[in-house]
This record gives structure tokens, C-alpha cells and sequence, in this order.
């Protein structure tokens, strides 16, 4: 492994992308050749200010900035960072998160068998303005730790983390710039080129997760729309990803049956439930094009705070 690189798309994170690069630069392991790429796409807040202090702090060749003056979705930004990277992997990782102790050594180690095309991490959600949300994140966490898991001694992984994974370069795809779920996109990807997926627990990221039921709904909206766009390619991927969704879910329910738990396992399934009808909805209006540009769940831009 010759070189790493860091692939950051942000749009508008002024509020936590320092957060992020702290902890980048705090978990890169010493002795790793490195590089951070943020691509700031359109933004109208000091994102890019905020990086080029970074710059000034490091280096320019450690940490590089490219702007796209329009917001042109996500999966632009990774297509523009993957041409400019030098790493032979890359790890991609969302602009709000922060990274828990060791990640990047966990991320790293599964490429030492030359099967490996893709390694994803553990999410740790968390919600502290409202305790019903805070425990249907847990539910959520706990329902694709358990998918994860399972699919992972099964060999037949393919659903990736998009808050944090690591990938071969040589792998990693051209990404249609209207994709609206591109990690789905890239593990079907992977798969197909026959290079294993594999689930690392030990390597764990924190992300906020939506404050309130509303925003709970157009986030999982959202990635139904994007798995109804992906379906019309590649439908029995998505037909299984939703199975294992319903089917753990289900589980999740019936195993909480009568303890405290019993409420946000049957929220997170009834909110799900909501989110597909929603999801088929705007796919029968064909406006799925609007997503891929999807407006900021704002109440998942809270201060992350390391180390918590």
C-alpha cells in the first residue's frame, strides 16, 4: 500500500467540517503516506474558508481543496475527487462526521488479502434533543450491525456504510452524476467485479441522526428514492436490500415484544414503511432527478463533538 487518500464531498458544513478534518488528521496512522481531497460543491457558507486554514496549519499537499461553483450533487464531487487522487485506496467519508480511535488502522488491515475491493465501517447514530429519536437511531444502529454482521459471514455483503468505507481506487466507479445512492451503487459495483465487501466493526464513525420523526422520513425518503432510481438497473439487489430491511426490522419487533425497547423497533419499522410509500410516490412522478440534489436535513448538522 503505497498511498492513501481522503475523499470529502461537502456542500454547506461550515458547522462541522473542522470537526471532521481534526479527526482525520488525528486518526491517519503514522508512517501512512496520505492526502485529504474536500470537494466543496457550490457552497454559500466559509466551508471553503475553513479548509484553506487547515491548508495553512498542514500543507497543500496534504490537504487539497477543489471547489465546484455549482452544486452539482454528490456523486459529482466524489467522480472529480476520485480523478484527482493519488492513494491507492480511498477512504470516503461524509463531511459531519468524526472518526473513533483506530478506525483508518481497521479500515486498512482487510487489504492485506488481495480479495478485499471494499471495507466498511460501524455508524454510531446519535440524537440528543429528543429521547424517542435517540432510541430509534439505536434501533436503526442495531438493525444493520445485525444485517452487517450476517451478511458478512455469509459472504454476500454488498450494502456499504456512505458515512465512512475504504475502497481500491481501481475500483471505485464512475458514478452517473444523478445518482442519488451512490454507496448502494458502488457495493453492487464492487460485487459485481467479484472483490469481496467486508464489514469491520471495530472501525466506527459518529454522525448525528435526524432530531425529529419529520426529518427521520425525508432522510429514509431519500434513500428509497435513491434505491427505486437504482432498481431499474440492477432490481434484484435492491429487491434483497429491502428484504433484509423488512425481514431484520420484523425481527426487531418481535424479539423487543413487551420490554422498553418495543416501541422505537415498531417506529422504526412503521417510519420505513412510511418512507417507501413516500418514496414510490415521487418515482411515479418521475421528480426522482430532484433528489440527487437533495436539500440538507438540517437537524443533522449539529456540532459533533470528538471522542463522545
Amino acid at each position: 500500500m503505497n498511498k492513501i487518500s481522503f475523499l470529502i464531498a461537502a456542500y454547506n458544513e461550515e458547522v462541522n467540517i473542522g470537526k471532521t478534518l481534526n479527526s482525520v488528521i488525528k486518526e491517519t496512522p503514522i508512517g501512512v503516506e496520505a492526502e485529504i481531497i474536500v470537494v466543496t460543491s457550490g457552497c454559500t457558507d466559509r466551508t471553503n474558508e475553513i479548509v484553506k486554514q487547515y491548508q495553512e496549519q498542514t500543507s497543500s499537499s496534504f490537504i487539497r481543496l477543489l471547489n465546484e461553483k455549482h452544486r452539482n450533487g454528490k456523486a459529482s464531487a466524489l467522480n472529480l475527487a476520485t480523478a484527482n487522487a493519488m492513494g491507492d485506496i480511498l477512504i470516503l467519508l461524509d463531511a459531519d462526521v468524526v472518526l473513533e480511535h483506530n478506525s483508518i488502522q481497521y479500515l486498512l488491515q482487510p487489504f492485506s488479502d488481495t480479495s478485499v475491493g471494499l471495507v466498511c465501517s460501524k455508524v454510531l447514530l446519535s440524537c440528543e434533543k429528543s429521547k424517542l429519536c435517540n432510541q430509534i437511531a439505536k434501533s436503526r444502529s442495531s438493525m444493520w450491525d445485525s444485517i452487517r454482521e450476517k451478511e458478512n459471514t455469509s459472504g454476500s455483503l454488498f450494502i456499504p456504510s456512505g458515512y465512512l468505507y475504504s475502497i481500491r481506487k481501481f475500483l471505485f466507479p464512475m458514478l452517473p452524476n444523478n445518482i442519488i445512492d451512490e454507496d448502494v451503487y458502488v457495493g453492487i459495483m464492487v460485487s459485481q467485479s467479484g472483490y469481496k465487501i467486508i464489514y469491520e466493526p471495530s472501525a466506527m464513525v459518529q454522525t448525528i441522526f435526524p432530531q425529529n420523526i419529520l426529518d427521520i422520513i425525508r432522510q429514509r425518503t431519500r434513500n428509497h428514492v435513491g434505491r427505486l432510481q437504482i432498481s431499474k438497473l440492477y432490481c434484484k439487489h435492491i429487491a434483497r436490500v429491502n428484504q433484509l430491511i423488512a425481514l431484520e426490522s420484523l425481527n426487531q419487533v418481535r424479539e423487543n415484544f413487551g420490554t422498553k425497547s418495543e416501541m422505537p423497533a415498531f417506529m422504526n419499522l412503521l417510519l420505513e414503511f412510511l418512507a417507501r410509500i413516500f418514496a414510490k410516490a415521487i418515482d411515479l412522478t418521475n421528480r426522482t432527478d430532484f433528489f440527487y440534489k437533495w436539500p440538507q436535513i438540517l437537524s443533522t448538522k449539529k456540532v459533533l463533538i470528538e471522542g463522545k
